[in-house]
């Protein structure tokens, strides 16, 4: 099984996200576990200084 972490500040546009990539994976039949992390020491860990905009 896969693990996808969705990094962001929590907005909307990181949950859809997170939203869209369980979706895809179960139409394709991917067994993934999707989480969202919103913690800023995990995005400095991951070396992301900004999110996109739009």
């Amino acid at each position: 099984m896969k693990q996808v972490i969705v990094l962001g500040s929590g907005c909307a546009k990181c949950s859809k996200t997170a939203e869209m990539i369980a979706d895809i994976s179960e139409e394709m039949g991917i067994d993934v576990i999707v989480k969202k992390d919103a913690d800023p020491q995990t995005l400095l860990k991951f070396n992301v200084m900004k999110t996109p905009q739009s």
